[in-house]
């Protein structure tokens, strides 16, 4: 009898609230939970009206004094039908693409050659007057005999003032593994022999490398497009990064 008595005592005692027994504890939890409500429905800050508002300028800014979409000087290089420009937004490099006989030749740059350029202007250069924006480049040659591969050219070029400047040759006996974009490619690449010092090969080897270059398309109009390009896509991804951070900023 007492033990069932002393049992129903015990769950008599069980209902007592937690406010009762930690006064302090219950009064804590509940300003934390009104202080994590309070900042879940704070969704902007005190500046974010003023910024997204600056933002909308920038764009209405950018837009009213930006060329049409295409461009004249980009018409005129997509009519010649002679490269296949490759570009994605919102990434930084472009890609141009054409063949030549057995030969499938890629271009790549990017719009860092912009901040590499920032870099040296102050740079004193008695020489360097008007001069082009400087591009750098990767041109891959793959030569292929139907399932034969024969290997790649990897060549370091710069583009500037409407000439091409070798700066290295490499050979890969794998067109797979010159074109490689994975980490792993890269890897394997570092790991070759790049090639000698192009410019402490004999002048006229030199020159039949230029020769080379430019029968296959790189030319003068094709040195001149490359730096107008990349300012072109970078002012392109100026606008939409000014329009996607309006937008987060907004939401």
């Amino acid at each position: 009898m007492f033990a069932r008595s002393a049992a129903r005592c015990v769950a008599a005692v069980r209902p007592i609230s937690l406010m009762a027994r930690f006064p302090a504890v219950a009064v804590a939890r509940s300003t934390r939970n009104f202080s994590i409500a309070r900042v879940a429905r704070m969704s902007q800050g005190v500046v974010d009206k003023d910024l997204e508002f600056k933002l909308q300028e920038e764009i209405k800014y950018e837009k009213e004094n930006t060329e049409p979409a295409t461009p004249e000087f980009l018409k005129q290089f997509e009519n010649q039908g002679l490269w296949k420009i490759e570009n994605k937004s919102g990434e930084k490099e472009v890609v141009l693409k054409r063949s030549f006989g057995n030969e499938k030749i890629t271009v790549f740059f990017s719009t860092d050659a912009l901040v590499e350029a920032q870099e040296f202007e102050d740079i004193p250069d008695e020489n360097s007057g008007d001069r082009a924006l400087p591009v750098n480049m990767s041109v891959i040659i793959e030569k292929k005999s139907g399932s034969a591969d024969s290997g790649a050219l990897d060549l370091s070029v710069t583009a500037q003032d409407s000439s091409f400047f070798i700066e290295s040759v490499a050979y890969s006996p794998s067109s797979s593994l010159a074109v490689d974009q994975t980490s792993e490619g890269d890897w394997q690449r570092r790991g070759r022999y790049g090639g000698p010092v192009f410019n402490d090969l004999d002048e006229s080897l030199q020159d039949l490398f230029h020769s080379f270059l430019e029968e296959r398309g790189f030319d003068e109009s094709l040195a001149a497009f490359i730096p107008q390009y990349v300012e072109y896509k970078e002012q392109q991804e100026y606008v939409n990064w000014l329009g996607n951070v309006a937008k987060f900023i907004k939401e």
